[in-house]
């Protein structure tokens, strides 16, 4: 979808949560190597797992009906998954050395927040998708995976880039100086008291939260992205999509 090679490898990605799902996924496929297929749960990872070929497999560590490390195990029992690259996904602040010590089966562990272009580094490592080539992911493939506005903002909710869903919906655009998030998508323009941007900034690590918006109750997710700024430098990924439109998050 964002590039003209076809892709060479499938990569199951098991998360409850869509929008991590739907980030790993844009971040595999906008390498042009990657494939993904989806599951928002374990016993649809095993259907899936049982009618699809894949590379590799991405599990997240917490999910409500069955636990990554419940599903690794299963996964591992079946003599054609034993050599399928497995990834286990923690969450925040887990020791990642004595979680991968406790749990065999497991290929590589990856902690949260995610940075989409280490992801997509790891898998190429364990599937040998990678090329050498210069088809790496862009923050503007990222963006354009969202059908939701999503953009790249500041510690001072400037609008760094966004997606075109995004400048549509406000009537802004990329040669426009100075947009602001709060003064864009929030009635009274400004900050709301819950801002998760607010506390991803104050802890450095993402916050999701529903948040009343000029487009409706929305659930925005605000992940710290990879940048070796730090403080108000830093950059962040904000995500937003319609409540009423959340999997499992009704």
């Amino acid at each position: 979808m964002f590039d003209n090679h076809a892709p060479t490898h499938t990569v199951l990605i098991v998360d409850d949560e869509y929008v991590p799902r739907n980030l790993e996924s844009i971040a595999l496929e906008g390498t042009g190597r990657y494939y993904t297929l989806e599951a928002g749960n374990a016993l649809d990872a095993l259907a899936a797992l049982d009618t699809r070929h894949c590379d590799c497999i991405i599990i997240d560590y917490e999910m409500p009906d069955m636990s990554g490390p419940e599903l690794v195990r299963l996964v591992r029992r079946k003599v054609e998954y034993r050599d399928l690259p497995v990834v286990l996904v923690l969450p925040d602040g887990a020791p990642e050395e004595a979680l991968m010590a406790s749990y065999s089966g497991v290929n590589r562990v990856i902690g949260k927040p995610l940075d989409p272009w280490d992801l997509a580094r790891q898998i190429d490592q364990l599937t040998g998708a990678g090329d050498n080539s210069d088809r790496v992911l862009s923050i503007e493939s990222l963006l354009k995976g969202f059908p939701y506005p999503t953009m790249v903002l500041d510690a001072d909710h400037r609008v760094v880039l966004a997606n075109g869903v995004f400048y549509e919906a406000t009537g802004t655009g990329i040669g426009r100086c100075f947009v602001h998030c709060m003064q864009e998508m929030h009635e009274d323009r400004n900050v709301p008291s819950d801002c998760p941007l607010e506390e991803c900034v104050r802890t450095g690590l993402p916050c999701e939260r529903v948040v009343e918006t000029t487009l409706g109750t929305m659930r925005v997710s605000v992940y710290p992205l990879a940048t070796r700024a730090g403080g108000r430098d830093q950059l962040f990924l904000h995500v937003t999509q319609p409540v009423d439109e959340q999997t499992g998050h009704n």
